[in-house]
């Protein structure tokens, strides 16, 4: 998807073609797009706002698979927050590439992990995950140096 960045949001060719402007004003408003900015050039408009841009090109193309890379690279936390609604909200399936515990817990997604030359499913939630690494940190940790990988004692 290649965005024009000479053009408002109200002017993008792709996202207004056949709808009614007060349906886009509208769909714009509800991603958090201030109606100021409706008229603003792509190109002045920050990251966050840029993506709320494309979050509502993708609503009106309505696909039925997302493949998200790093979403919420260069996103404000509105824009995240936006965008944890909108993954909750979506009716097709979504492929979710993301190092962003945040975006990860709050999708309440099924969680798969990609190391060693393999994919697998882990089943024990996200917060065991997290453990899982911790406990592997400290072994290696202690590997290499020993006595140094262990945690504190609450």
């Amino acid at each position: 998807m290649i965005m024009m960045m000479n053009v408002t949001t109200m002017t993008y060719p792709s996202l207004f073609l056949y709808l009614y402007l007060s349906v886009v004003r509208n769909k714009l408003g509800k991603y958090g797009l201030e109606g100021h900015a409706h008229t603003i050039p792509i190109r002045d408009l920050s990251g966050g706002q840029k993506a709320r841009v494309v979050f509502v090109e993708l609503s009106f193309m309505a696909p039925h698979l997302l493949f998200l890379d790093e979403p919420t690279n260069n996103l404000d936390i509105e824009s995240i927050d936006a965008l944890c609604i909108a993954l909750r909200h979506f009716n097709g399936g979504v492929v979710l590439v993301s190092h962003d515990a945040r975006l990860i817990e709050t999708t309440e997604c099924q969680l798969w992990v990609v190391e060693d030359q393999g994919l697998t499913p882990w089943v024990e939630g996200f917060k065991n995950y997290r453990e899982h690494l911790l406990r592997k940190l400290e072994e290696q940790l202690a590997a290499i140096l020993p006595g140094s990988g262990e945690r504190p004692k609450t």
